[in-house]
């Protein structure tokens, strides 16, 4: 059980560095390396993984619902992620380019967490019933 936790936390980290990867990569190509990570590049990529971690309480309910029903499909996973990205509560401009690159940066994070973590949505129960 202990070994199920640290894979969760370990895919939610998984998907917070490559979604923080990709939107620093989005942010650079728009504003420029400068505005990104102005004089200190770790500062730029530590807010932006902040603020992609803040979409933690979310997620939580996504693994939770997975877990219980032992969902284990990429799909899931994906379509989730791009809907958490969707409730980013720093709010935006609300236009439609910015709007698709959240969905496909939380496309790409569910998918990682899936690869990480999600594909053994579930197997805990199993476990449990035979070591009883």
């Amino acid at each position: 059980m202990v070994r199920h936790i640290g894979r969760i936390l370990l895919g939610f980290a998984a998907a917070v560095c490559a979604t923080t990867i990709i939107v620093m990569t989005i942010l650079n190509s728009i504003f420029g390396a400068e505005f990104v990570y102005g004089s200190n590049g770790a500062w730029g990529f530590l807010v932006v993984a902040m603020v992609v971690a803040a979409l933690a309480l979310p997620w939580a309910m996504v693994v939770v619902l997975a877990e219980a029903y032992a969902l284990k499909r990429w799909y899931f996973f994906a379509l989730a992620g791009g809907v958490t990205a969707l409730l980013n509560p720093f709010g935006y401009s609300g236009s439609v380019p910015l709007k698709l690159e959240l969905l496909v940066v939380g496309l790409l994070g569910g998918t990682v967490y899936w690869a990480v973590a999600g594909r053994f949505s579930g197997t805990w129960r199993a476990r449990l019933l035979s070591a009883t």
